[in-house]
C-alpha cells in the first residue's frame, strides 16, 4: 500500500505528488538561526496557518512537531540566538539521540534554514551543519528569503556556502514565490522536495549511519545502538554493539553485556 504525500510547489495551482511506502515515515527537522523563517516554511508547505489549524505537539522544550493527514511529521525548533549557542547544540544532540532510540524504523532528514536576507553563513552555522551530518546523515541547507536579494547577491551567497560545503545539498527558496512570477525562476522548491523524497525512499539512513560510526570505533554510537536494539528485544544485535564498547575498555559495557546475555537467554526459554 502506498501513501500519497502532498506538498505545495512553486506554481501554486499544482500539487507535488509522490509515493512513500507505509514502512517508511519521513520526519523533516527544521533548525537554524531565529528569524530564518522556519515556521513560515512549515506553513507554506502545509498551506495552512499551523497555529490555528494543524495538529501540534510540544515534544521537547524548544521543539514542536506538526503533521496533517498522511504527511510525515515536520519538526520545528525555536532556533538559536547569539546567547544560547551552546544550549542549542545540546538541544540538537539530545533530539537526535532520542529520535534514534525510539524511532529506528523512521527516516530523519534535516533542513538547515539560513536567512538569505542577511547574506551571512557563520562559522557556528557550519559547526551545526557538521554536527547534524554526523548525527543524522542527511541534511539540506535551505537558503530562505531569497526574495530580498538581487540575482548577483544570491549567486555570490550560494557560492560562499558551497565553498564550505562542496558536497552539500543547497537549495534556494522563498515563501513568497507564488506572489512573484520572476522569483519562481530562482526558487528550488521542487528540487528540495525531490531530494527529500529520494532520501526518504532510500530507507533508514539514521541506523546505517550509526552502524558505520559504531563499527569505526565510536563508543557513543555503539551504546546508542545497544539501547536501541534492546528496546526492540533484538538482544543479539544489542550484545554485538555493546561488546564493541566493552572490547574498547569500557567496564560498564562489560556489565551491560552480561545483563543482555541473561535477557537473551530468558527470551529464548520463553519462546521454547
Amino acid at each position: 500500500m502506498l501513501k500519497k504525500v502532498i506538498f505545495m510547489t512553486q506554481t501554486q495551482n499544482l500539487l507535488f505528488l509522490n509515493n512513500i511506502s507505509d514502512e517508511t515515515k519521513i520526519n523533516i527537522f527544521l533548525c537554524g538561526q531565529t528569524g530564518a523563517g522556519k515556521s513560515s516554511i512549515v506553513n507554506y508547505i502545509l498551506k495552512e496557518n499551523l497555529a490555528k489549524n494543524s495538529d501540534t505537539n510540544v515534544t521537547t522544550k524548544g521543539i514542536k512537531s506538526y503533521h496533517k493527514g498522511d504527511l510525515g511529521e515536520l519538526w520545528d525548533s525555536d532556533g538559536y540566538e547569539i546567547n544560547n549557542q551552546e544550549h542549542y547544540k545540546s538541544l540538537l544532540h539530545d533530539y537526535f539521540k532520542l529520535r534514534t532510540q525510539n524511532n529506528y524504523d523512521e527516516v530523519l532528514l534535516t533542513w538547515f534554514v539560513v536567512n538569505g536576507a542577511t547574506k551571512r553563513f557563520t562559522s557556528y552555522d557550519q559547526q551545526l551543519v557538521e554536527l547534524i551530518s554526523k548525527k543524522a546523515g542527511h541534511i539540506a541547507i535551505v537558503v530562505n528569503k531569497i526574495d530580498e536579494l538581487s540575482s548577483s547577491q544570491l549567486s555570490q551567497f550560494k557560492d560562499s556556502i558551497k565553498k564550505q560545503n562542496p558536497e552539500g545539498n543547497i537549495f534556494l527558496v522563498s515563501t513568497k514565490a507564488v506572489e512573484n512570477s520572476e522569483l519562481i525562476t530562482f526558487c528550488e522548491w521542487d528540487a528540495l522536495f525531490d531530494w527529500t523524497y529520494k532520501i526518504g525512499n532510500s530507507g533508514n539512513t539514521v541506523i546505517r549511519l550509526l552502524q558505520q560510526r559504531a563499527e569505526s570505533g565510536d563508543t557513543e554510537a555503539q551504546k546508542e545502538l545497544s539501547i536501541l536494539f534492546e528496546s526492540k528485544n533484538a538482544f543479539l544485535l544489542a550484545i554485538k554493539y555493546i561488546k564493541l564498547a566493552a572490547n574498547a575498555g569500557d567496564k560498564a559495557a562489560w556489565v551491560k553485556m552480561k545483563e543482555l546475555a541473561i535477557k537473551h537467554a530468558i527470551s529464548n526459554q520463553t519462546k521454547s
